[in-house]
Formats: structure tokens, C-alpha cells, sequence
């Protein structure tokens, strides 16, 4: 019976009067001070009266899409006539707010959504994904970076030939050259390295 009471006095009950939950885990309000289940913790679900200024609601502007702030006990046709009659109700915010954004690249109509755009790292344009490659959109900052150039058997061929007509020699009589000179340089180390290794084979 003990332990029983001792766990019955862990919790609270709700403050509402046909609830009086126990709840080992209560809210308490911060404008009525009063403690509330899960179920009536807001100032809604438990009809707060203290709660005042506390209770905000926001309303978009249909004119220029900003927030009309509403406060317990307004009436909002009359704080919307007031945001209209003020200056901060501007109609060209409405087309900067809700208008979204296109593709640069000219001739290309489609909209830039979250999913749909691409930042290019060189121009830093935010184009479609159609046009995410360089050439696609024109990308200005694709001259302005170093290019890899890869020698192709042609462009080695067409150097040679070059060297070739500036020596005022064929192409064939240049690689003639150039294999008798690999030749001479092999044939000159097998007969320096030939007569040591053949006198320590001797010795051993």
C-alpha cells in the first residue's frame, strides 16, 4: 500500500475538470500556471484565458505575400485594412516573392527548382540541367581555364616529321639513326659487363 502511494505521488493530475488525468509527466502553462496532460497542454485544448498576447497567428497578404501578424481578440478584416493602408504592403514584392526563377541560357524557358539547377564552378551561372555542361551554356570561365592536352600518336607523328623537314632529312633515315644508336649503346654495355661476370664465374 505504501509503494502504491508513493507511485500515485509521482505524478499530477490534469487541471481540467472533466479529465484529471495522472500524469507522470505534466505540462504546466506558463500564462495560468496550472499543470495539463498531453492532451490539454496548449493554450487551445485547455481555453486559456491568460494567454493574451501570447497566442499569434499569421496570415499571408494576398497583395504582397507578407505576413499579417493577428493577436488573441483582433479582427482581421480590420489589422488587414490597416496592413493595406501602410507602406509595408508593397505589390511588387509579391511578383519578387512568388515569381521563380528561369534558366539563363536563351531560348530555354524552364524553372530553377530545388531539384532542377545547377551551379556551374567555373562561371558560377545557374542554369537547368539540361544545360549544366560548359558548352551547353556558353560558359565564359571555360577559356579562362587550363586545358590537358593528350598527344596522340598523330600529333607525335606530325612533331616528327616536323623535326625531320627541319633537318633536311627523311623520316625514315631519322628512325634508321635512332635504332643504330640504341643498338650501339646496348651492344656497348653487354660487351663491359661480358668479360667481368665471366672471370667471377671463373673464381667460382
Amino acid at each position: 500500500m505504501e509503494a502504491e502511494a508513493d507511485l500515485l505521488g509521482m505524478g499530477q493530475h490534469c487541471a481540467m475538470p472533466d479529465c484529471k488525468q495522472l500524469d507522470f509527466l505534466p505540462f504546466k502553462c506558463d500564462c495560468c500556471s496550472r499543470t495539463y496532460c498531453l492532451s490539454h497542454r496548449t493554450y487551445t485544448a485547455h481555453s486559456c484565458i491568460k494567454a493574451g498576447a501570447k497566442t499569434l497567428d499569421v496570415l499571408p497578404c494576398p497583395i504582397c505575400a507578407k505576413g499579417i501578424h493577428l493577436r488573441a481578440g483582433d479582427d482581421p478584416n480590420l489589422v488587414f485594412d490597416r496592413h493595406v493602408s501602410s507602406s509595408e504592403c508593397d505589390p511588387a514584392n509579391y511578383a519578387r516573392v512568388m515569381r521563380k526563377k528561369r534558366c539563363p541560357v536563351p531560348g530555354c524557358r524552364q524553372k530553377l527548382t530545388t531539384i532542377n539547377n545547377y551551379t556551374c564552378k567555373a562561371c558560377q551561372q545557374t542554369v537547368c540541367l539540361k544545360h549544366r555542361l560548359d558548352n551547353d551554356h556558353a560558359c565564359p570561365g571555360k577559356s579562362a581555364r587550363p586545358l590537358v592536352q593528350r598527344h596522340s600518336s598523330g600529333s607525335v607523328a606530325a612533331a616528327a616529321a616536323a623535326a625531320a623537314s627541319a633537318a633536311g632529312r627523311s623520316i625514315g633515315s631519322l628512325f634508321q639513326d635512332m635504332r643504330a644508336g640504341a643498338a650501339a649503346v646496348s651492344s656497348s654495355s653487354s660487351n663491359s659487363s661480358g668479360p667481368g661476370t665471366q672471370q667471377q664465374s671463373q673464381q667460382q
